[in-house]
């Protein structure tokens, strides 16, 4: 049972360690390309749209109006 447990967490949090694309407004941020009217970040990146703000939370930098981190 402790071994389901244990790979039940591992996956989860493999899972979220990824990231999704992110809505294309006009340049896509460093760390990411675009594919149709999104932004799909490239391996070990994790992206978000952040309204245009250079703002963006400790551990991420911003670029074109997104927040880059790298997944580690």
């Amino acid at each position: 049972m402790k071994i389901i447990i244990a790979a039940f967490i591992f996956l989860s949090s493999s899972a979220l360690a990824q990231s999704t694309p992110a809505p294309n407004y006009g340049n896509c941020p460093s760390g990411s390309y675009s594919s149709g009217n999104s932004c799909v970040p490239k391996k070990g990146k994790m992206i978000f749209w952040n309204n245009g703000s250079s703002n963006c939370p400790g551990g991420w930098y911003s670029s074109s109006g997104y927040c880059v981190t790298e997944i580690k």
